[in-house]
């Protein structure tokens, strides 16, 4: 469970009695402000991880979807991540090993004893992030966001639906 703290309230704990008069207040409210706010986002970005579903909370928070609740999150999401299909594996073989006796594949590969690298062209996605149409994507806050959020090493790509 996080703690909230009440910084202002706080502020008003901590002075002593014969000092609490409303400019004092306001002027250490004015200075505790910022801490407050770096407080807030920082509970934020601590409650937010990875994770699907969170993901999938924060943008479609950040994109203030109409009727969205975080409270009801599975039917209320219009923003959504998938899975991406993962094509069938080629395995490699070299030309000193035998080849399996079930053939799972025909594109399964040969490689002669000086081919030591196989290089794939298509690119690969770990998983689909789906925008409906009606929202605008601001692509350089989008990027920014899931750079941060998302698991170091995974990609993904952008779909209108």
């Amino acid at each position: 469970m996080w703690q909230v703290i009440n910084f202002d309230r706080l502020v008003e704990l901590l002075l002593p009695s014969f000092l609490r008069n409303a400019t004092i207040l306001a002027f250490l409210k004015a200075i505790i402000k910022p801490l407050d706010r770096l407080f807030v986002d920082i509970l934020y970005k601590m409650q937010h991880t990875c994770q699907v579903v969170y993901l999938e909370k924060l943008l479609n928070e950040y994109f203030e979807v109409v009727g969205y609740s975080d409270q009801n999150h599975e039917a209320t999401k219009k923003i959504k991540i998938v899975d991406e299909f993962f094509p069938p594996e080629n395995f490699i073989y070299k030309e000193g090993e035998t080849r399996p006796t079930v053939d799972y594949d025909n594109n399964d590969l040969w490689l002669d004893e000086d081919e030591i690298f196989l290089e794939d062209d298509l690119p690969h996605f770990d998983f689909v992030v789906q925008i409906p149409n009606s929202y605008t994507l601001d692509l350089a806050k989008f990027t920014v966001i899931m750079q941060y959020y998302k698991l170091a090493g995974k990609n993904y790509r952008i779909e209108s639906t």
